[in-house]
Parts: C-alpha cells; sequence; structure tokens
C-alpha cells in the first residue's frame, strides 16, 4: 500500500447486461484518473455485468460473457489498479452459479479477489437464490476488500436500515489485525433517509475500527430500483473528507494521507440534500435511466387537472425535456371545469404538446350497451370505474401505435387500499408515483414550484378528486390523507400491528378497515406496472404477499 498514494472512485451507471456498454464506462473513468494521477480506482459491485442481474445469473452466456468483459479489462491498462465488481462462476457442482466477486487487477492480472460473505435476501434482495457466498474475508496489503451488505451487519446500531443480522461478522478480522482502508465496493439502493444513514453508520465504523473508509455506490436507476450514487471518503476519525455527486455519475479522486488522521482535522463541511429533494431528483433518475435503457424515447400520461398528473408531468418534462412528454386531456360530463382549465395552464407551463378527447359520448354508448344488464341496479362502482377504463384504453392505443411509454400515475396511498381502477387508471408500463404517498406528492410538487409555478396553484390548493360523479372527493370514501398515510406507514413499512396502531392514538375502527382494504387489494397491486422504489417497503419491489389468505392482523 505504500506505493499507492493517489486513489479514484469510478461512480458509474451500469445496464444490466450491456456489458459493451459498461466496459466502456469503466475504461473511460480509468483514463481520467490515470490522467488525474490515480494509481488505484475503485468500481462499484458488479459493474462489469449491472446490479441487480437477477435469474439472468441462470444463463451460462451471460456469466460467460461478463468474464470476458473482465479479461479485456485486465489486458487495458498496467498504468494503474483496478478493483472491480463482476459474477465469478462458483467451481461446486451443488452450489448456486455465481459468486458476487471483487477483482483487483495489477500489471494485467488479478492480483487478488473477494467473494461475498453476507448475500442479503430481504425486502428487493435475493442474492441467496443466485450466488454462494464467500466463506473468509480478504485484507489484502493491509486493505480489506468488502462488497455492501458487509458493512451493515451491525447489532449495536438499532435503526431500520439495518435489517438482517447475520452470524458471521467480516470485519472481525480486524479485532487481530489492523487496516489502513476498508474498501466497500456497493450497489445500495436508494431509499428515503438512507444517504443520511449510511454516513453515519460509515462515519461510526471508521471510529470503531480506527481506520478510513472508501465507499464506492452504483448511480441510476435499473428497473423499480433507483441507486443515489453518494460515494464517500471517510478518514479514522470518523469524518467524511469528500463526497461524490448524488444521482449523477462522478470521479472522485483523494490522496491516501488524508485517510489517515485519527482526531478530527479541518475538513470542508459536506451538505446532504433536503428528503424531498433527494425523492424528487430520485423519480426524475428512475424514469429517465427506464427509458433510455428500455430504449423508449417518449411518454404519454393522461392529464386529470389533478395533482397526481400534474407531478408525474412535471418530472417528466424535467427528466426528458417537454418535446418528449404527449399530454392527453379526456374530459368528461363530471370533468370539472377548473379541472380541465388547470390542466390546459399545466400543459403550457410545460411546454408540451396535448391531444384532448372527449369521452361522454363513448360513456354513453357504453352504458346503452350495458343499459339492460344493470337496469335496476344502484349506480355504483362499475359504472363509474368505465370512465377511467375508457381513459385507460384511449392512453394505451396511442403507446401501442406511437412507441411511447405510457405512465400511470397513482400514488401510495391509491394504490394501498384499491383506490384505482384495474384496466384504467392503473394502466401503464411505469408508475412513477407508486411508491410515493399522497401528503409527499403535495410536498413534492410545491417542491416543484419552488422557483416558479409550474403546477397551478389551484390544482395544490383543491381537494383531491378522482371526478367519478358529481361533487365526488377523495375524503367521501378515505380518511384525510395526513391520517390514511400514517397508517400505511406503520402497517407496511414498519410492520406494525392493528393493537400497536391503536395504542399509538389511531382510531381501531378505522384502522382496522384501512388495513382491511390493504389487505384486500392485493390482487390489484400484482397487475399494477412497475413502480418507481422511494421508500423502505414499496409494493413494486420487495413486497411479496400472497393474494388468497385470511390472516387477521
Amino acid at each position: 500500500m505504500d506505493q499507492i498514494k493517489r486513489i479514484a472512485i469510478g461512480q458509474i451507471n451500469t445496464t444490466i447486461g450491456d456489458f459493451s456498454g459498461n466496459l466502456a464506462k469503466i475504461k473511460s473513468s480509468v483514463d481520467r484518473a490515470i490522467r488525474r494521477g490515480a494509481e488505484l480506482i475503485c468500481f462499484p459491485e458488479l459493474a462489469v455485468c449491472g446490479y441487480p442481474p437477477r435469474d439472468l445469473l441462470f444463463r451460462k452466456k451471460f456469466l460467460t460473457d461478463n468474464l470476458k468483459s473482465l479479461e479485456e479489462l485486465i489486458g487495458y491498462t498496467d498504468k494503474i489498479e483496478i478493483i472491480v465488481g463482476y459474477a465469478a462462476k462458483n467451481k461446486i457442482k451443488n452450489g448456486n452459479p455465481a459468486k458476487n466477486n471483487l477483482a483487483w487487477i495489477k500489471n494485467h492480472k488479478i492480483f487478488a479477489t473477494h467473494s461475498k460473505n453476507l448475500l442479503p435476501s430481504y425486502d428487493v434482495f435475493d442474492e441467496t437464490r443466485h450466488f454462494e457466498p464467500g466463506k473468509s474475508s480478504s485484507l489484502i496489503n493491509r486493505i480489506l476488500l468488502t462488497i455492501c451488505e458487509e458493512l451493515w451487519n451491525q447489532p449495536e446500531i438499532k435503526e431500520e436500515f439495518i435489517s438482517r443480522i447475520y452470524p458471521r461478522q467480516p470485519l472481525d478480522i480486524l479485532k487481530n489485525r489492523s487496516a489502513n482502508i476498508i474498501i466497500n465496493a456497493a450497489a445500495s439502493p436508494f431509499v428515503q433517509g438512507k444517504d443520511r444513514f449510511r454516513a453515519k453508520l460509515f462515519k461510526w465504523l471508521a471510529k470503531k475500527y480506527k481506520t478510513g473508509i472508501v465507499f464506492c455506490n452504483q448511480v441510476g436507476g435499473n428497473d423499480s430500483l433507483i441507486f443515489d450514487g453518494n460515494s464517500m471518503i471517510i478518514n479514522s476519525a470518523g469524518q467524511i473528507i469528500k463526497k461524490a455527486k448524488s444521482f449523477e455519475e462522478d470521479l472522485l479522486l483523494f490522496d491516501f494521507e488524508e485517510l489517515s488522521a485519527t482526531t478530527p482535522v479541518k475538513t470542508r463541511v459536506i451538505e446532504f440534500e433536503s428528503e424531498i429533494s433527494t425523492i424528487y431528483r430520485a423519480l426524475k433518475v428512475g424514469l429517465k435511466d427506464y427509458l433510455e435503457k428500455c430504449q423508449f424515447e417518449r411518454v404519454v400520461i393522461g392529464l386529470s387537472g389533478g395533482v397526481d398528473s400534474s407531478l408525474s408531468a412535471a418530472i417528466a418534462v424535467d427528466a426528458l425535456g417537454s418535446q418528449n412528454v404527449l399530454g392527453v386531456l379526456m374530459p368528461s360530463e363530471i370533468s370539472s371545469p377548473e379541472s380541465v382549465t388547470d390542466a390546459r395552464k399545466l400543459a403550457k407551463n410545460l411546454s408540451i404538446e396535448t391531444l384532448s378527447y372527449p369521452i361522454q359520448e363513448i360513456f354513453k354508448d357504453y352504458l346503452e350497451l350495458l343499459k339492460d344488464e344493470f337496469s335496476g341496479t344502484e349506480w355504483g362502482g362499475a359504472e363509474e370505474n368505465l370512465q377511467a377504463r375508457i381513459r385507460g384504453n384511449i392512453l394505451m392505443a396511442l403507446s401501442n401505435k406511437f412507441g411511447h411509454l405510457l405512465i400511470s400515475n397513482g400514488n401510495k396511498s391509491e394504490l394501498a387500499v384499491g383506490y384505482c381502477t384495474l384496466y384504467g387508471d392503473m394502466n401503464g408500463g411505469l408508475a412513477i408515483l407508486s411508491d410515493v404517498p399522497k401528503t409527499t406528492v403535495y410536498q413534492l410538487a410545491n417542491y416543484c414550484n419552488k422557483n416558479q409555478e409550474i403546477i397551478p396553484q389551484s390544482i395544490i390548493d383543491r381537494p383531491p378528486s378522482a371526478e367519478l360523479s358529481p361533487g365526488q372527493i377523495d375524503q367521501d370514501d378515505l380518511p384525510p390523507y395526513e391520517i390514511l398515510d400514517e397508517i400505511i406507514e406503520r402497517y407496511v413499512e414498519r410492520h406494525q400491528s392493528v393493537s400497536q396502531m391503536v395504542e399509538a392514538g389511531l382510531n381501531e375502527t378505522l384502522v382496522r378497515e384501512m388495513v382491511e382494504k390493504i389487505n384486500h387489494n392485493e390482487y390489484k397491486r400484482q397487475q399494477a406496472p412497475v413502480g418507481l422504489k422511494v421508500t423502505s417497503k414499496s409494493f413494486s419491489a420487495g413486497w411479496t404477499m400472497p393474494i388468497a389468505q385470511k390472516f387477521k392482523p
């Protein structure tokens, strides 16, 4: 380690299975690091193949192509040492197909490797399905190589982000042997508040083990997961010396001597963004990367004049540009004049193309077609939902015809209790807001307007309504969103029981009613489009509940 004086972190945005594209990003970062005098560069977990590869690891060609890319990188340069994540073939016949590995490349050879010991299998992670765990720690020239989860096994810290405690502790090797640096190559997904917690955890670890920590994280969106980057350098005194950008690729360089301080030194204060800002940027990156990596160019969004569709459109324009967003107005006789006016004002503010298809005549045709069967019954959900399904069909037709990705506008509060229509407003290829509670939707809408009015203030001020019947508002059917969102957070994210929520002061009758709605509407959620994850427990990834069940919480 004595000869290495300058180290770089290559915080890159990888695409799963894009071996040539990922390799090009790695080489570009290597070249830039060499030009800036670095002697060692670190890359994220599974950077060669992209994270998470999931069941692609069962395909032999995937593993072979990943190893070919690694071989090409090995032969690329001898001007810098490289630590990079890749999927190694598991040579044991009865084990899982791969190992989650780091390769340390030096002088056109793999100088050392490390296999991930702690494989997460909770929430969005399912690594025990695909990887064979490593059995030993890798302390090489007083550098401890670790991969993501291996720094999170800390029973002393009681926080929601410490989700599993493993019987084995890879850092135990440091009880008897010292290290100059702990290098942690990671693919740590974004969750609201996690950036600050990571910093708190790593600062604590640095002081505990009296060693500097180099945290190298992935950035960008892959399906429902969003990676925030925020790679960082922490000295032995537990101070953040440098931090990479949030939600952007970055190359971070530092001198080895910066890690060695065991007592606090004067350093620049590292700022973290507000939680609303990070959620907004996560949604923006998640949408942009989903389109690019799935090879879409434009999105189509139904504009109702409500806050959800307005926020979706604003994020889409920010991420993709106004030329790549198509707004569709589909008013009916029940739509209020204010909703139509506000939708048009929003479109003008965003400078997006719009189409208008009034649906009242189509709706009347449906009712006429069904009049004999519906005769003698009360007007209700079947009739109201016809409107949503007419709109859904129009939007899907435009999506199919022109290849636009349809954005579903539903939020987490609605999805939780089934306040949404299958094959109607739930239609879509991506749900931007499906993990965003309604109360957070309003915070994000105000955030959009921080510099100028983008979302008309009248949309934010008007009581929320699906406009399925004259004068209807959401609170005719649901409790105030502040109360509903608290119930959802306690039940879904914190796994609290009904009795625990009642003890916390919530109304028992209301809690039981909402919990029943959450449980009953699992069949809807399992037919919903992919959604972007921003909370500790989303319905899109990491939520695996049976549909047919009779458990009473």
